[in-house]
């Protein structure tokens, strides 16, 4: 496989023995089969570990990490980034799912446009697996600006070109994933968005309201200790998020 064209799959997994095999199984029936898949187990406590070794005994191109304690999602990501091999990172949880021409598609249309990083429309499933109907659409474009409104990139969709951003390491801390996109954006880059459905995220049911309010606290500390917006300038982007994310859930 060349280093070139590869892409390496980074699927971090925490008690996922319900749903790892169908995140797995999306990957081997692409239609692009110049990957890598680096399955970092989070120091599972069920049967996790057996699966993931089971599907690494079927397909060499499964590589397997197992991490001594769960460490988080930023953490088994870095451990598979370092260990990939592919010029281009894509991500895929444990309990999510691609559709087979996600790679395909992606890859081609990414290499058209020349970017550091892209990302797909994706539908809502339920905690069963079933298809909810409910799709987060792809912005065409998007800078550090737009991104600083709330976060439409999903995880599970990205694909970063490693020649341009550079082997990126996420950072330990809440929305780990948004802090790394806005990174790759402030330095200039633009994210592009594929608006079609290629991945399928799994929502779990009756999102407390707790929950939201830790997030809503997690992006304002993004704004202000992060990204060190100014208070007026992160009112304004708290509102765009605040709105977005009242459409997002409803």
């Amino acid at each position: 496989m060349s280093t070139d064209t590869l892409v390496s799959v980074i699927t971090p997994v925490f008690n996922m023995e319900r749903t790892i095999n169908q995140a797995i199984e999306s990957v081997r029936a692409q239609t692009l089969t110049d990957w890598e898949m680096l399955i970092i187990d989070d120091g599972s406590t069920d049967q996790s570990r057996p699966l993931i070794r089971e599907a690494a005994a079927l397909d060499q191109r499964i590589q397997t990490v197992f991490l001594g304690r769960n460490l988080g999602a930023a953490a088994a990501r870095n451990a598979g980034i370092k260990r990939a091999k592919g010029r281009y990172l894509a991500f895929l949880d444990g309990d999510d799912f691609w559709m087979p021409e996600k790679l395909e598609r992606q890859i081609d249309w990414m290499q058209s446009q020349t970017t550091a990083l892209s990302f797909t429309a994706y539908e809502h499933m339920n905690t069963d697996g079933l298809r909810t109907g409910r799709i987060i659409g792809a912005p065409q474009e998007m800078a550090y600006e737009d991104l600083l409104k709330g976060n439409q990139i999903g995880c599970s969709t990205v694909m970063l070109d490693a020649s341009i951003t550079g082997r990126v390491q996420m950072p330990r801390q809440p929305h780990e994933d948004y802090l790394t996109w806005l990174s790759i954006l402030k330095r200039g880059n633009r994210a592009n968005g594929l608006n079609e459905v290629l991945t399928l995220y799994r929502k779990t049911r009756g999102l407390l309201t707790a929950n939201r309010l830790q997030c809503a606290k997690w992006t304002w500390q993004i704004y202000r200790q992060h990204e060190k917006l100014s208070l007026p300038k992160a009112v304004y982007c708290f509102a765009h998020y605040a709105i977005g994310g009242i459409r997002k859930n409803h």
